[in-house]
Order: C-alpha cells, then structure tokens, then sequence
C-alpha cells in the first residue's frame, strides 16, 4: 500500500511539474488544477515542494508560476547527454568490433557517471553494464578517466565523498586515488581490474566537451582471465584513439 501511494504521489509531482513546463508563460494555480485535473489544495502543496527544490519558481510582482533553474539543468543534462551518445556511440560500435569486446559509454552526472551505451561483445561469456546505473567518479575506469581531467575544486569535492568498497580490490584510499589520478593525468587512460565487479577489467579514456571538461568516458570491458598480454597491451591504444575521435565529433556536433 505504501508503495502504491508513494507511486500516486509521485505521478502527480510529475503531472504538474509537465503542466509548468508545457504553459505558454507563468500560469496560476487555478490554471495548474485546471490542466490536470487535480484538486487546487493538492497543486498548491505540489508547487510549494517543486519552489522548495528548485523545479518551479514565482514570477516577481504577480505570484505566478513557471519552471525553475533545476528543471531547466534538466532539460540540458538530458541534451548534453544526447548529443554525447550521438556523438560516440559509433565510435563505441567501432572500438566492440575491433576488440572483440563489451565497449561502454558513460555520461558525466554531476560527481557521478551513468551508462549510456554500449556493444556488448560476441563472446558467449561476456561483461555486460546496466544502462542508467549512476556510479561514483572514484569508482572503476570509466570513473577515474573523467575525474583526472575535471577542475582540481571538482576532484576535490569528489575525494570528500564517501567512497564505496565494491571489492576486496577496490581502491578507497584518498593518498592512494591522488596517485592513480596523477597517472592517468600523465597517460590519459585509466584502467581497473576487479574492482568494481570481481573479474571484470576495463581501461577507458574521456570524451571531452568543447570547454575541454571531460562530458564522459568511454571504455573496452572485458574479462581478465580470458585476455592475454598482447590483446590487453593494445587496449590504452585503441581506446584512446576512440576517445579522440568521439571527442571531435562531439565538438562538431555542439559547434
């Protein structure tokens, strides 16, 4: 039952903050119960939680209602991100096939990261990533990659973090993470093994924004056990040619 009603409560957050979005200019809260069809005492709770957080705000002088700032970041996280899966993702499918491996795409959230793609390998036992997961920065390759390059305020903030312990070969020291960034600084690749997921290795690289703030990563994941020396001394290579192409067509598309 609760779910249930934490499910009703939500859509209706969700029917007014649509409502806001979708009105011509500032509307009322009349106009609001209006559109959706939900009682004015329910709307005006609504409106005060979505002020409260950012995603409304009052216009001045008139004690209307329109969008607020967080809404709006948004609407250009979700455009940011598109236009960086537009960009990389068939520079992904191409680094897949050329490796033989799962090949991924992460977008930067704040001081964490999300899948947003990837081509899993053709290999019967193969990795595979959940798409949407929302990971810290200070973990697995893809993490590090895009944290090395941030401002030094950002990598900062991000070490103040907690930092989860995945596995019993997961990196947390702080001493030891400011080591490992100043590598990848040095190299511009990251890579990881067991440390997120038990077996599983990646090395990846950023894709940068035009800014030169690095909007995600991309990486080729694979199994430790089945790759030998060679195939895995190629990885940094071909991942950073790929993060160098995506880079650019990521500054192509945005230009």
């Amino acid at each position: 039952m609760e779910n249930t009603r934490s499910a009703s409560t939500t859509s209706r957050v969700l029917v007014v903050l649509q409502a806001l979005a979708d009105a011509n200019g500032p509307v009322c809260t009349a106009d609001l119960a209006a559109t959706t069809g939900l009682d004015r005492g329910e709307v005006h709770r609504i409106l005060q939680e979505l002020l409260g957080a950012g995603f409304a705000s009052t216009e001045p002088g008139t004690g209307l209602f329109r969008t607020g700032p967080a809404a709006l970041g948004l609407g250009n996280q979700a455009r940011r991100r598109d236009a960086l899966r537009d960009a990389a993702m068939p520079v992904v499918a191409r680094l897949a096939a050329l490796t033989g491996e799962t090949a991924t795409l992460s977008a930067r959230q704040g001081y964490e990261r999300c899948y947003v793609g990837q081509v899993e390998s053709m290999q019967p036992i193969r990795i595979s990533v959940t798409l949407g997961e929302r990971i810290p920065l200070v973990s697995g390759a893809n993490g590090l990659a895009i944290l090395a390059f941030l401002p030094d305020a950002d990598v900062e903030q991000v070490l103040r973090l907690p930092r989860p312990r995945w596995t019993a070969s997961t990196v947390t020291d702080v001493a030891a993470i400011r080591e490992r960034l100043a590598v990848v600084r040095e190299q511009g690749w990251a890579r990881t093994d067991g440390e997120r997921v038990r077996h599983s290795a990646s090395v990846a690289a950023p894709v940068l924004a035009p800014d030169g703030v690095p909007a995600g990563s991309l990486s080729v994941a694979y199994l430790a056990e089945r790759a030998d020396e060679e195939a895995i001394a190629a990885l940094p290579e071909a991942v950073l040619a790929a993060a160098a192409e995506a880079t650019e067509r990521l500054r192509d598309a945005v230009a």
